[in-house]
């Protein structure tokens, strides 16, 4: 018994995730296929202002920010997902009837959701901008959804990517001080009176 591995579901056979494919497929049409595939990449935009807005507000969780968006992004897509080896919904041929687009532009994993991991976590740095964190809150709901409607993810990816974002961002947020500390005693090293060296 000790020498038998133990066999997990495949993602394409856990009743949840074709519930939402079957319920997505209901509601797909043209127009709402046009604006999911803008969501999908609109964090190249979002993040990137969300970085600027800390920065021009001299925010101390902008560094801690930085520091948990490459940490998830590096244990998500270069640790988890090539271990994992989990094939996209679009990759696998029983579920070519759900709809998809644009999954050979991407790398070909999916477990977990990289987009649910790097972006779930993110509001806790948001934390003294009540709107701006509602906003952004709605906006990662809508981007990670599109990955869902998109075929890119299964729902059981996005709900790993969620928990790891989450518990992750709330340890690094918890040492934000001491992150903060070692950024500035770093910068001042590297850019000694404005200049490198």
């Amino acid at each position: 018994m000790f020498g038998d591995h133990i066999i997990l579901p495949r993602p394409y056979d856990i009743w949840i995730n074709i519930l939402t494919f079957e319920l997505v497929k209901d509601i797909a049409n043209n127009t709402l296929t046009k604006v999911m595939q803008l969501m999908v990449s609109s964090y190249m935009i979002v993040i990137p202002a969300m970085v600027l807005y800390l920065f021009l507000k001299k925010d101390d969780n902008l560094y801690p920010l930085i520091i948990a968006g490459i940490s998830l992004f590096v244990i998500t897509d270069i640790i988890i997902k090539p271990i994992v080896g989990e094939l996209r919904p679009c990759e696998i041929s029983s579920l070519s009837w759900i709809e998809h687009t644009g999954c050979s532009a991407l790398d070909k994993y999916s477990f977990p959701s990289g987009h649910a991991t790097v972006l779930t976590g993110l509001p806790i740095f948001l934390e003294k901008y009540r709107v701006l964190q509602i906003l952004y809150i709605a906006w990662m709901l809508l981007s990670l959804f599109s990955k869902l409607y998109l075929g890119l993810h299964y729902l059981t990816d996005i709900i790993a990517g969620a928990i790891i974002s989450i518990v992750l961002s709330y340890a690094i947020h918890a040492y934000k001080a001491q992150i903060n500390s070692f950024a500035k005693d770093l910068l001042g090293r590297i850019f000694k009176n404005g200049t490198i060296g």
